[in-house]
């Protein structure tokens, strides 16, 4: 049995590795170029990767730029009320897009990764309510939810783009403010300390 789980946890690692791969050859590649001047084919050779391997992680090229803004939420942001309050939370997220500042500016401000990210971050609340707070969201809740989430979005575009001159810690502190007072109270207190 153990030895299962130790191979279950390589294959894991080894996907991991992979998409990140993935991921810094895609970063690499950018520089100024937009996302449709790169090809997959380009993306797989500076990866030196198959094409084959690159679909088989991968559905399409804006598929990764997905991938690595889902990663950085996860490590903190979509952790909110789960183990982390707000502000350390939103830190952690903000600091993890300062690190890959040129990658983000140039494909997290498109507008379908924004819809991508709220809707993600917005379910992601909504599900830590239910599952670490027993609290069925209601129609002011969401209304609440869906407020922040874009407002959250458009703070960290702006950032990106240059257009708030913040550190990553006054834009987390910022961002904070943005959430609603009632919502704000439910997950500031993590599940788990």
């Amino acid at each position: 049995m153990q030895q299962v789980k130790t191979a279950q946890r390589h294959d894991i690692d080894y996907q991991c590795d992979i998409r990140h791969q993935i991921f810094m050859a895609m970063e690499c590649l950018g520089g100024d170029k937009p996302l449709e001047s790169i090809g997959v084919k380009d993306i797989c050779n500076e990866a030196h990767i198959s094409r084959q391997t690159f679909y088989r992680y991968f559905p399409n090229k804006h598929a990764i730029a997905e991938w690595h803004m889902n990663n950085l939420f996860m490590a903190g942001t979509y952790q909110i009320g789960r183990i982390f309050p707000w502000y350390e939370g939103h830190l952690i997220t903000i600091s993890g897009i300062a690190r890959t500042l040129d990658f983000c500016n140039l494909y997290l401000v498109d507008d379908s990764l924004a819809e991508f990210g709220e809707r993600a971050h917005g379910q992601n609340i909504r599900e830590t309510l239910l599952a670490y707070r027993g609290i069925e969201v209601d129609q002011k809740l969401n209304l609440q939810i869906d407020g922040f989430v874009r407002a959250q979005t458009f703070a960290i575009q702006s950032w990106v783009k240059g257009d708030a001159d913040l550190t990553p810690a006054e834009l987390a502190e910022t961002i904070v403010t943005m959430v609603p007072s009632p919502l704000f109270d439910l997950l500031n207190d993590p599940a788990f300390l």
